[in-house]
């Protein structure tokens, strides 16, 4: 009797485990950095990343108070630093730029291309 309870135990144990897995993709769950550079728009992908790591220090508030530095908070301010390419170069952490964000760790590539493409579109308001 123990023999066989020890059986049904380990078959439900093999069932629970491949169940419990059956829906994730890895597709899903681990983008590829090419799926990040499609559709990407100002309001839906570019304004979360910069409200998320960087308005934080570069609001209209507190980059004036600090002796004027850049102004990322309204689609004006990001896109006066995505044109000339200083946005990209920053976050990308390209030779010769301010890395941004300071004193945090660099961006997710996924960020990083969906601020190039938006970039590289001509930062539209979209």
């Amino acid at each position: 009797m123990a023999k066989r309870r020890f059986k049904s135990l380990i078959v439900l144990g093999f069932i629970t485990t491949l169940s419990s897995c059956y829906m994730d993709k890895e597709e899903t769950l681990y983008p590829s950095p090419t799926d990040c550079g499609t559709g990407v728009t100002y309001t839906k992908d570019i304004k979360p990343i910069v409200d998320a790591n960087c308005v934080s220090c570069h609001s209209s508030t507190v980059a004036k108070s600090s002796g004027g530095g850049n102004v990322l908070d309204t689609y004006e301010g990001i896109k006066s630093l995505a044109t000339p390419g200083t946005l990209f170069n920053a976050v990308n952490h390209s030779p010769g730029a301010s890395k941004m964000p300071k004193s945090a760790s660099k961006l997710n590539d996924c960020s990083i291309l969906k601020i190039k493409t938006w970039v590289d579109a001509g930062a539209p308001n979209n």
